[in-house]
């Protein structure tokens, strides 16, 4: 198993179709929520244009959080379940109180998997 967890990680392909994966999900609870054409299914370039766009609020980010697919694409990319309760404070490093795609592809890629000794320092 901890083979398949340091290919897993390893895995820039696997790494960006499930962060394409996460992105998209994120963007149709935005567009349902906005009344927009939900069953679109976007390019993936046109679908990270859309996600360039998009702050994602804490209250909006709680709400994906506690869908069973956000979490299944969590635990796809090796994120422990107890660094997903506070998620979005980790996530959010301006301090803005808003999460931009920049900030959740950096974030998520630095959480995954074991964490390591300059994990702990830092």
């Amino acid at each position: 198993e901890q083979l398949r967890q340091r290919e897993r990680l390893a895995n820039q392909s696997f790494f960006h179709q499930k962060m394409t994966d996460l992105i998209g999900f994120i963007m149709n609870v935005h567009n349902a929520k906005m009344d927009a054409a939900v069953g679109e299914v976007c390019a993936e370039e046109a679908l990270l244009e859309q996600a360039a766009e998009l702050e994602i609020t804490p209250d909006f980010f709680e709400e994906v959080r506690q869908n069973p697919v956000f979490t299944a694409i969590l635990a796809d990319l090796d994120v422990a379940d107890e660094d997903s309760f506070n998620l979005f404070q980790t996530l959010d490093v301006d301090g803005s109180g808003t999460l931009d795609v920049e900030e959740l592809f950096d974030g998520i890629a630095r959480l995954r998997g074991d964490a390591r000794r300059s994990d702990i320092v830092s």
